[in-house]
């Protein structure tokens, strides 16, 4: 389907214009009578609902700048490395709780 300019100009103003990477899909859906009306603006809201919260995340973990561990610095015994290291738990603290206070 084509999407007209004034359409994308009008989501560009209320910043929505992560609408229009997953509009073609919804579009095509609707017009197969597969979506009704409200399904169709619940999946395009949902659509841009789940853009923002990855983009978020995306943003948050590159300002956390977390260090890749160095090949020298690997734990090299067997039994140590079943033990997740302590950037990696500070990792997936920080995410746990950035994701549960998003929503």
């Amino acid at each position: 389907m084509n999407v007209s300019s004034l359409l994308i100009s009008r989501l560009k103003t209320l910043r929505l214009s992560g609408i229009l990477e997953s509009l073609d899909v919804r579009l095509e859906q609707a017009g197969s009578g597969s979506l009704g009306y409200r399904e169709f603006l619940e999946l395009i809201v949902q659509d841009e609902t789940e853009r923002r919260v990855a983009t978020r995340l995306n943003q948050r973990l590159k300002k956390a700048a977390f260090e890749e561990p160095k090949a020298s610095s690997l734990p090299r015994s067997p039994a140590s490395t079943s033990q997740p290291s302590r950037t990696l738990l500070r990792a997936y603290t920080i995410l746990y709780f950035t994701i549960n206070i998003s929503f």
